[in-house]
């Protein structure tokens, strides 16, 4: 009796998460409040930050939830913040931008691979005129890194015990570079070049050289979703939405506004 019960409750629960009527329901989503240019910004108008989000990310999500009458909101949070409000998911359901690792497999649905990003690392130019001796991930362990609170630098072969991340943003993490804190500091280089460009800031002024990190690959970025079965069904229109994109060229020509190689 109790394994009939059992099986019972099963079968009402997945027939639920196959009738969620999206388009009578508001989709929370939450992102990184140090932002992500260019996948996802404050815009800026004559360099003063406004109250609108835009950027990559932002551009297909429009897309694909338009496509099917869904009604979102986009709020971005302290991004340690935003990782916990979906994995709980009573406020926000869904994050636009994220890389894998095997701690956010176990919280999260990752969507199919969102978008590519190309693996560098950062340095003083003045200090070091003539670069950093890094050939291979060894290297890395001769020089002081540092990141950006919360985010996950295990794809670059790097751990919490090699990276210092006491920097709140990308700023800071330059910052601390230019003082002489640290040595390198390991980022994409899109998202680097995306954030000078946002705020009117110049690689050579700055002093800051950039090297691609060669023994790695593109490191691929996902939306995740709370791990429910309302997580589960936003993730299927979510894909089903971006490889429509894909096939039909819109993909490509919003990448295009953003990014310039």
């Amino acid at each position: 009796m109790k394994k009939i019960l059992i099986l019972i409750l099963f079968i009402v629960l997945f027939n639920f998460s196959f009738s969620i009527d999206f388009k009578n329901i508001v989709i929370n989503i939450t992102d990184d409040g140090a932002e992500w240019p260019p996948y996802i910004y404050y815009e800026r108008i004559n360099g003063e930050k406004t109250n609108k989000i835009t950027g990559f990310t932002v551009e297909v999500i429009k897309k694909i939830f338009e496509a099917e009458n869904i009604k979102y909101t986009i709020t971005l949070l302290p991004w340690k913040r935003a990782l916990k409000e979906v994995e709980i998911g009573k406020k926000y359901q869904m994050i636009l931008n994220a890389s894998y690792n095997e701690d956010r497999a176990k919280k999260f649905y990752f969507s199919k691979p969102f978008y590519y990003t190309h693996p560098y690392y950062f340095y003083n130019k003045k200090l070091h005129p003539n670069g950093l001796d890094i050939k291979k991930l060894n290297d890395f362990k001769n020089y002081r890194i540092n990141g950006v609170l919360g985010y996950n630098y295990e794809l670059y072969g790097l751990n919490k015990k090699n990276v210092d991340t006491t920097a709140k943003n990308f700023l800071g993490a330059i910052k601390q570079i230019q003082a002489n804190y640290y040595d390198l500091f390991p980022e994409a280089f899109e998202v680097l070049y995306g954030y000078f460009i946002l705020n009117d800031l110049d690689f050579e002024k700055e002093q800051i050289g950039y090297k691609p990190i060669q023994w790695l690959k593109p490191t691929t970025f996902y939306a995740i979703f709370t791990k429910n079965s309302f997580g589960l069904e936003l993730k299927k229109i979510f894909d089903k939405g971006l490889e429509k994109l894909k096939e039909s060229g819109e993909y490509d020509k919003i990448l295009d506004k953003y990014i310039k190689y």
